[in-house]
């Protein structure tokens, strides 16, 4: 999703122009997976953030607020896709136009949390890895680095990092994810909650939660702190508990031992990396919400709690579990 032109009130009015490239296979007919749906659905959401946008100045029009915020519309409108009324009104056979057959349709959904405390092992040990990284010094030699930090999270031999050291160019490529690879989750922590506001409402389509989130989110950019557009639309902070359920893992909420605050605390009383959400892209809101860098660094990673606070052992994985409730 790009924008051509943002949305502006002053010194102009300015309407945007929003575009999504869709380089999807092509074919005759041509047709897409479910991947390339999500990946669909998820620009969308982008290019909602940018249309809805009804804000005074450019520079705090639609996308253009921090990097862990910008995600939410998007990740949210992926909610969209498993919905049965869209499933049925969109997955349709190219031929002869029928929906989905219910016994497929099952069979696709309960496949979405497949091998999930895999991906999540293998993401939350990156994360760490990252973090631990800017943690002090430089380490003279990375991998044995990346060796010692793994050993210390008990990190099952089964499974390996999704970026190893040597290709994670998150870390080295640029000032953007470096110490903020962990926001991916944190994301997904905000969109899952966010949907739930819509489950709660027994609705996908309920008129009152759709205009709360037009008008406290979709429509204000980076206009207000992101912590009270959150609250103002959810009348609420963030939670895990939607993230756990969406990825398969509440049921396993009590079988992972953690470590605690005070732990956490002391792990990472020497992290001298700068506030990457706080102060780079200037809102608290993905990074503890309130206060000093210093003060707060740690509730500023306990949203994705679950990743500094969760120490992973391999009976754990081999039951294809993993917990991820908050320390």
């Amino acid at each position: 999703c790009s924008a051509m032109r943002a949305q502006a009130k002053y010194p102009e009015e300015q309407t945007p122009v929003v575009i999504n490239v869709c380089n999807f296979s092509k074919g005759d007919p041509a047709l897409l997976s479910y991947d390339d749906a999500r990946t669909l659905f998820h620009e969308f959401g982008h290019a909602l953030h940018q249309m809805l946008s009804d804000v005074t100045y450019e520079s705090v029009s639609g996308t253009s607020v921090a990097r862990d915020f910008v995600e939410l519309p998007s990740q949210l409108f992926e909610h969209w896709l498993e919905v049965p009324e869209v499933l049925s009104e969109f997955a349709t056979h190219c031929e002869t136009g029928m929906p989905m057959p219910q016994d497929i349709l099952d069979k696709v959904l309960k496949a979405a949390n497949f091998d999930m405390g895999f991906a999540t092992v293998e993401y939350v040990a990156s994360a760490l890895v990252d973090l631990e990284f800017h943690n002090g010094a430089a380490p003279t030699d990375p991998m044995a680095r990346q060796a010692d930090i793994l050993a210390d999270l008990s990190m099952p031999h089964a499974i390996g990092m999704r970026h190893a050291t040597p290709h994670f160019a998150h870390v080295f490529a640029s000032d953007g994810y470096s110490s903020g690879y962990y926001s991916y989750m944190w994301s997904e922590v905000m969109d899952a909650d966010a949907f739930a506001a819509f489950e709660e409402a027994g609705n996908a389509f309920d008129p009152v939660r759709a205009a709360a989130l037009e008008t406290h989110i979709l429509s204000t950019g980076g206009s207000q702190d992101a912590e009270a557009l959150y609250k103002a639309f959810r009348g609420r902070l963030p939670g895990v508990a939607a993230l756990q359920k969406g990825r398969g893992l509440a049921a396993c909420s009590g079988s992972v031992s953690q470590i605690t605050v005070h732990q956490m605390q002391q792990r990472f009383a020497g992290f001298a990396a700068r506030d990457v959400f706080g102060h780079h892209f200037g809102t608290g809101f993905g990074t503890g919400f309130s206060g000093d860098m210093r003060r707060d660094r740690y509730r500023r990673v306990r949203p994705v709690g679950m990743i500094c606070g969760q120490r992973f052992h391999p009976e754990h994985i081999q039951r294809g579990v993993c917990n991820l409730a908050a320390v």
